[in-house]
């Protein structure tokens, strides 16, 4: 059970009625003084109330990620929710690469690419820092593979080696 039934509740109370006028009129807000308890569901009721793509930026990556679940939990499947983690380093610095975080990286710019409109992207303070390609070179860079379809080796590793793909 989700907790999406409280949202046209919350719609309805003065502050958040307040909060979506200026959102839907441009504004860029912030809001400093809300209970730690109360940011979930007031985030879900501002996605309920407008028809754009929200981004909710927080100080630090496990904020972020423990904030875009529990959001997650008042929205009923009406909006995306894509957590954007942080890079595992500072730019520019030579570590190992982690598959899974890359793998999440280019999960959540698919997303942002494909529904654009209707996401709630949490990100930290360290995620804006990291380096994001456009949306028509990651378009450049997808190869769908289906089953039961021919893929010849040679023509794999030709893309691969033009995407940036290294032989280990």
């Amino acid at each position: 059970m989700n907790l999406a039934h409280l949202v046209p509740e919350l719609t309805r109370l003065p502050v958040t009625k307040r909060l979506l006028k200026r959102i839907a009129g441009g504004a860029s807000t912030s809001v400093d003084d809300l209970p730690s308890a109360a940011r979930p569901a007031v985030i879900a009721a501002i996605a309920a109330g407008i028809d754009r793509p929200i981004v909710v930026l927080s100080s630090r990556g496990d904020r972020a990620d423990v904030l875009s679940s529990a959001v997650g939990e008042f929205l009923n499947g009406e909006r995306s929710v894509v957590h954007w983690p942080a890079p595992g380093a500072l730019p520019y610095e030579r570590l190992p690469r982690d598959g899974d975080q890359s793998a999440d990286f280019v999960s959540a710019l698919l997303r942002l690419a494909r529904e654009s409109r209707s996401i709630v992207l949490f990100l930290s303070a360290a995620s804006i820092t990291h380096a994001v390609m456009s949306p028509q070179a990651l378009s450049s860079q997808v190869r769908p593979i289906e089953t039961g379809k021919v893929i010849r080796q040679s023509k794999l590793h030709s893309w691969a080696a033009a995407s940036g793909y290294e032989p280990v």
